[in-house]
Parts: structure tokens; sequence; C-alpha cells
């Protein structure tokens, strides 16, 4: 497939930036967003996807980004105020001593601002590396004047945004961020998992008819469409992720099988630093955590707050009552849905008050990149990322799985996973 004039300059930017990062030990680097902010405030938002790539920038190392504008000097305190506003839930912040503007008492030409504030950031110490305008009508390329990467953004058509994927290599994901690989319920996606570089895989743990505990996310007793193989057991897996050196995360979907899964954890030998323990707190009750941390001390012990949202957004101190309240119990990680709307303001406030945050149910790569930027302490995912080689086949909620094809002229609907 062709490589969009979207993709290419998001391509030609992070290598360039990655050429000088090597080359510029111990200076000051600078990528420069030449931006028409007048529209952009009167439009109230960024080009879609501006503000992430902004970000990733923002989170390297020995990088700043610096912002060139035709607006009159006269508007600096206003136009940070809406800038500032408008990165707030990307967590972009835009830096006073970064922020170029026409000295004059009108609009000036952004080309001659621009230079102008080239100028002045080399003056400040700073080595600037890469220039991105969006000025409408330039199409998109990107040429190198020196050391200096010119770059002509096309303005994304409605309903595109810019690919992250094309900016963020695999290899630089933020190593403090856990990744999780979400419903390895079955063989198949077992296989998968415990052939990446993931650590952690999560599990979904329930009682069978007869039972056993097993690997499922739906309720027994009635068998989801296209299930043909028998549950996994809860014992072959620990198992399996002990000897490859996993850690796993035990979704507990009845708060009466507790004992059980006690019991099948201490004859796995699975060191707390490798169990991660997942539930509802009214599904599990205060008793239930309250047995997990005396047993497992030093292991992640989660519950989701997604209901907290309106409660954050409109009486955050309640909020943070209740958030206290569930620590009390022993909860020391909180878990939060990517499609929740007050995603990014719970992420805020759990933050705020100090307490590890897992974003869940991200759906594919992309979605997975603007979670990554915002830092959660772990992100929980299907790994349904052909691009990077994971073929992650979900949980099979409601009998559903992620369903891949070869692309060859062997048998084009040959099932991968």
């Amino acid at each position: 497939m062709a490589e969009s004039a979207t993709s290419r300059w998001m391509r030609h930017l992070a290598e360039h930036h990655a050429r000088c990062r090597e080359t510029a030990a111990g200076e000051r680097l600078l990528v420069v967003f030449d931006i028409d902010v007048t529209d952009l405030l009167e439009a109230h938002r960024p080009h879609a996807g501006v503000m992430e790539v902004i970000r990733w920038f923002q989170l390297q190392p020995s990088t700043s980004v610096g912002v060139t504008t035709g607006r009159p000097e006269s508007l600096r305190t206003a136009t940070l105020r809406s800038l500032n506003a408008l990165g707030r839930a990307h967590r972009v912040h835009f830096d006073d001593a970064l922020l170029q503007m026409h000295p004059g008492g009108s609009r000036g030409d952004r080309t001659a601002t621009r230079a102008d504030g080239l100028r002045a950031f080399a003056a400040a110490g700073y080595r600037v590396v890469a220039v991105v305008a969006d000025e409408p009508g330039t199409g998109a390329g990107a040429e190198a004047a020196g050391d200096v990467l010119f770059v002509q953004a096309p303005i994304p058509a409605a309903g595109d945004v810019y690919p992250l994927r094309s900016l963020i290599p695999e290899s630089a994901l933020p190593r403090h961020v856990q990744l999780v690989w979400h419903g390895v319920n079955d063989l198949a996606n077992r296989r998968q998992f415990l052939a990446s570089p993931v650590h952690w895989g999560e599990v979904d743990v329930r009682r069978d008819p007869r039972g056993e505990l097993v690997l499922r996310h739906d309720p027994f007793p009635t068998p989801p469409d296209g299930v043909v193989e028998p549950p996994s057991r809860l014992d072959d897996c620990l198992d399996a992720f002990r000897t490859a050196g996993r850690g796993v995360k035990l979704d507990l979907k009845d708060a009466t099988t507790i004992d059980d899964v006690l019991r099948h954890v201490r004859r796995s030998g699975l060191h707390d630093a490798d169990l991660w323990f997942n539930g509802r707190v009214d599904t599990l009750g205060e008793h239930t955590f309250r047995r997990i941390v005396a047993e497992h001390p030093r292991a992640v012990v989660q519950c989701p707050v997604d209901l907290l949202g309106p409660v954050a957004a409109t009486e955050p101190d309640e909020a943070k009552q209740l958030v206290e309240a569930m620590t009390h119990r022993g909860v020391n990680r909180f878990s939060v849905s990517w499609s929740n709307p007050h995603a990014r303001l719970l992420l805020d406030r759990l933050d705020e008050w100090g307490h590890e945050v897992n974003i869940y149910a991200v759906p594919d790569l992309e979605q997975f990149l603007r979670a990554v930027l915002l830092l959660p302490r772990s992100i929980t995912a299907d790994f349904n990322f052909p691009e990077w080689h994971y073929f992650g086949r979900g949980s099979g909620q409601r009998g559903l799985y992620h369903r891949y094809q070869l692309a060859t002229s062997l048998t084009p609907t040959t099932d991968v996973a």
C-alpha cells in the first residue's frame, strides 16, 4: 500500500529528529511549529492529531517544542492561555519563553515572523532541528536546509488524523508504562502473547458448571457462538506464565472463587511482582480485596472506576473521598476505560491524588499510541496491532474474536489467529 503524504512527513520528521539526537549530545534540541494561531483559536481546536505530535516531542529527551505565529505581541497572554487550554486534554503545555510572536501591534507576515523566531531561539541556546508549518495550499513535503528540516504538513481531510504510528516506533514506547495483553483466555491467544515481549497477560477467571476454575470472559451456562474448544484451565495458564517468566493479571468475575484462586496461585509459585488482581468493588466486596492484600501485599490490586467520571467532573472532593475509601480496602491501582467520556479527566484527577491508573479497552494501534502519550501507569489492550505484527484475538466477549487473513496466493482466507 502506498504511503500517504501525511504519513510521509511524519516519518521524515521522526527519522530526522532521531538522527539529530544521535549527533547532538548535550545540546538543547527544538522542534518549531509555525501555527496560524488565529484560525486555530477561532476553530477552538487544532488540526486532528497535531497536539499528540507536539506531546510526543515534548516527551523526548533534550527536546522542546517552540511555536511561532504572526499574531501580535500584544496578544501574548491571551494566546498562551488559549493554547494551553487546547493542550490540557493532551497534557501539552506551551512555555512563554518558547512562543515567538510578531513584535508589531497588528498581525504580521508569518514567513518573516518565523525567520525572526528561529533566530531568537538560536540566540537563546536552542538547536532548531525542524520547522513544521501548516500553511494551506502549500502541499506536503519535507526538505532540509543544513541540519534543519522544513516540513509542510498537509491539513487532514475531514475525519482524518495525523497517524501516530508513522511517528512513534514500537522501540520508542516509554519503558515505565506497563503493557497488558488483554483476554489471554484461549490457547491461540496465549501463543500470540507468549511469543511477544509484553510482560503482562490478563485472563478472565470463572467457575465452570463442574466447579473448576477456567478462563472465560462471558458467564456460563450458555456458550458463546463459535466457541468449539473447552475453556482453558486456570492451573495450566499459571504454569505457562510462570515457566515463561510472565506476569498474570487475574480478572475475577465472582467473589466466591477467591479461596480457590488464591490456592491455585500459591501452588503456581508465582511471586507478588508477577501478580495482578482486578475486579469490581461491587462484585468482589471489601472482604475479597482484604483477603488478596493479606496474602499478596506487594501485588497489584485494581478496580475500575468509570462510574466516578461524572462525580470527578462536578464534585472532585467527593470523588477523592470515594477513591481513598477504596485504597483503604487495599486497592492500589484504578482502571479507566478509554471509551469513557471522562477518561482524560479521571486520569488527571487520579494522578493529582497520587494514584496509579490503568487505561483499558483501547481498540487499535492509533488509540493505543494516543493513550501512551498520556503516560498512565499501565495500558490494557487486545494487541490487535497487525501493523506491528501482533495478532491478539481478544477475550472472546460475546463469542467475538479479532480475525486476520494472510495476503498470499496460497489461501486468501487463511485465519492466522
